[in-house]
């Protein structure tokens, strides 16, 4: 069944999220695995089937891009600057680009199975994990990759280096790899974090996040210890992503989307408008964000993430007349529409009066 894609901007009630859903126009069956937002807000994502596409302007457009792999499935992107990014596949297929996705190479790793996720500490030394236990790694930036031994046949699903020598990995049944020679031997750690483990993220040397099967999980030392965070929701978180020490999202089962504005202290549901499985999030310098997930769906923002007050346009912490000065003059606006309150895909005079109950708000 085909599956209708939308965009969603985030606007915000009194120490809520909301959520305002558009249509760009597109359908898709395919489960979309993985996608990134760039500082200049190109967006890309990858999935079943072949399924590659990229948008120039924080998703108000989408273009296919052209690729040498086939129908194969593919299962997270990775772009170490604004023109080289990598790809994993199934059966242990990488792909690269050096000109922003316009055109790709295919090359095979010795990886025993398919790839999942990408970290590069240098845009030459990058890693990459999946099934049956695979590591690859490479020097030159994807010229060549080499099997490392990880001592496990479990699927493993997250990898961040902190330097050429010392890294992490995690993946299921609580599998914690450390390794201090680049990956030459990787030694299992306990963490106490029950379950799988599915996503790892690294902001500095001190201060991680993992997303995992029964909750997401903070370290401020490196990952000596790991702490349960409070998460809005009791469910299977698959990403977390932080822009910075404070701002952050993550996603999981039944359409599962927070963001933490605080560095995790407290997070706040956003409501998706659906139950499909959200694999990938990624949320950038500039406070945009993605997430993609099963069956074709995608939920994005290309205004600042916040907690804050619907209606507070110029974020003056009220909803006064200098926000409905700015309301107005965004009447008739069509599409993707930042004072389109009830989501409709145009500012009209329903807006208007949903407006006009916000009028004296502090946030």
């Amino acid at each position: 069944m085909r599956s209708l894609i939308y965009t969603l901007l985030f606007a915000s009630l009194t120490h809520t999220v909301t959520a305002q859903w558009i249509n760009p126009g597109f359908l898709t069956a395919n489960a979309i695995n993985g996608t990134t937002i760039l500082a200049d807000n190109h967006m890309y994502m990858c999935g079943d089937g072949g399924f590659l596409m990229h948008s120039e302007d924080c998703g108000a457009t989408w273009q296919a891009l052209t690729h040498p792999n086939g129908g194969n499935d593919m299962e997270s992107i990775y772009f170490v600057n604004a023109t080289d990014g990598y790809i994993c596949s199934e059966n242990g297929r990488i792909l690269k680009t050096t000109d922003g996705g316009l055109s790709w190479t295919l090359s095979f790793s010795p990886a025993p199975d398919d790839l999942y996720k990408f970290h590069f500490v240098t845009d030459q030394i990058g890693t990459c994990v999946g099934r049956s236990g695979g590591i690859v790694h490479t020097t030159n930036a994807g010229g060549t990759w080499t099997a490392q031994a990880s001592g496990t046949t479990v699927r493993l699903h997250g990898v961040h280096f902190f330097d050429n020598l010392n890294g992490i990995v995690v993946g299921r049944s609580s599998t914690y790899l450390v390794t201090t020679n680049g990956g030459s031997t990787w030694t299992p750690q306990a963490t106490g974090i029950p379950g799988d483990l599915y996503d790892l993220q690294f902001l500095d040397a001190s201060h991680g996040f993992i997303a995992a099967e029964f909750g997401v999980y903070q370290t401020t030392n490196g990952g000596a210890t790991w702490t349960a965070m409070s998460m809005p929701v009791n469910t299977q978180w698959n990403a977390v992503h932080f822009a910075d020490l404070t701002n952050g999202l993550a996603c999981g089962l039944n359409g599962a989307l927070a963001v933490t504005t605080d560095g995790g202290i407290t997070w706040t549901s956003i409501t998706t408008s659906t139950t499909a499985e959200l694999f990938d999030v990624e949320l950038n310098s500039s406070l945009n964000g993605i997430a993609t997930g099963d069956a074709g769906t995608i939920r994005l923002t290309c205004e600042l993430v916040v907690v804050g007050c619907m209606g507070d346009f110029n974020n003056s912490g009220a909803v006064d007349t200098a926000d409905l000065l700015l309301f107005l003059g965004g009447l008739g606006c069509t599409g993707v529409c930042e004072h389109d309150l009830n989501a409709d895909a145009i500012v009209n005079t329903t807006d208007l009066l949903l407006f006009l109950g916000l009028m004296g708000t502090s946030c």
